[in-house]
């Protein structure tokens, strides 16, 4: 009976770690515009460097503006195709403007 109860909390925290991975809380949003900003002045002198346009577009995703994400990360693919970093992101950006999609379709659109 001790093994189950310890298999199920077990599984009760795997599924919550995977909920908290895939649906974040907000982040504040102050915060964001402050690393952007940071950001944005460094890519201003080193335009190609791929470790920042994936900062930015993380930072876009999380805020949930998808259509800003895209740009620096399918820049961060035509520089670094071997990143997959950004194939990630922009997967996670695909799966979340899909999930925004249904969520405001009409009832009884497929």
């Amino acid at each position: 009976m001790r093994a189950s109860i310890l298999r199920t909390a077990g599984s009760v925290c795997l599924l919550l770690f995977y909920a908290w991975a895939m649906f974040p809380p907000p982040a504040d949003p102050t915060e964001l515009n402050e690393a952007r900003e940071s950001t944005a002045e460094r890519i201003a002198s080193h335009p190609d460097n791929v470790d920042l346009l994936l900062l930015v577009g993380l930072s876009y995703q999380r805020e949930g503006n998808f259509v800003e994400a895209r740009k620096p990360l399918e820049r961060g693919v035509k520089l670094a195709p071997a990143y997959t970093d950004f194939h990630s992101a922009l997967g996670m950006v695909a799966e979340a403007q899909a999930r925004m999609t249904r969520v405001s379709a009409p009832a009884g659109t497929p």
